[in-house]
């Protein structure tokens, strides 16, 4: 028996009802919503890796927890993630660009961090005009995204060169210019779902 747990109310399956993680989740998942939280036998799965599950087959007696929201709401969580992690980013730019400078190899570990962060808020940033049917030209941030791609451009050359006095550069004069363009796009989210509601 398989134990599901949708939004509080709770359903069983037979443990061959389904021939994957993936049917089970298709045939659970109310119209209209997404998955905001997974936990498989206690465990907390990331929502971003749900789909690794979903090819998952079931052995039987597992206890499945999903917790579904509205697009809006999981918008309005993904924006308020995004800001929090532009507000910390923005704060270490100029201790990382410092940190290149007095210690190469701890400095570099730093800037792929931020490499990786940025490329979450692009993650974000796509997830969410797709959810909304929102491209960057209806929202009038096409100008911006186009700059930030020659930024990021830039700093990919200069982490190739490991010009360690251009990578500081770049991240010190540029990427608060990367990160306000983010900034932006949450903003004229919010708008957007504001008008709709």
């Amino acid at each position: 028996m398989i134990r599901v747990i949708v939004n509080g109310q709770e359903q069983c399956f037979e443990d061959d009802q389904f021939k994957n993680f993936k049917e089970l989740f298709d045939h659970v998942k109310p119209p209209g919503r997404v998955l905001a939280k997974l936990v498989v036998n206690n465990s907390q799965v990331p929502v971003a890796r749900i789909s690794e599950l979903f090819s998952s087959y079931f052995e039987g007696g597992e206890t499945i927890e999903m917790e579904f929201i509205s697009v809006r709401d999981a918008a309005k969580n993904l924006i308020e993630s995004g800001r929090e992690y532009i507000r910390r980013a923005k704060s270490m730019i100029t201790k990382v660009s410092q940190q290149l400078l007095v210690d190469e190899k701890a400095g570099f570990e730093t800037v792929a961090t931020m490499v990786e962060g940025l490329g979450l808020l692009e993650e974000m940033r796509d997830g969410l005009s797709k959810a909304l049917g929102l491209t960057l030209e209806e929202l009038g941030l096409s100008g911006d995204f186009s700059n930030m791609v020659n930024i990021l451009k830039t700093l990919s050359e200069a982490l190739k060169k490991r010009d360690v006095v251009a990578i500081a550069d770049i991240m010190e004069d540029e990427l608060v210019d990367v990160y306000d363009s983010y900034l932006k796009f949450f903003e004229k989210v919010e708008g957007f779902l504001s008008e709709v509601s």
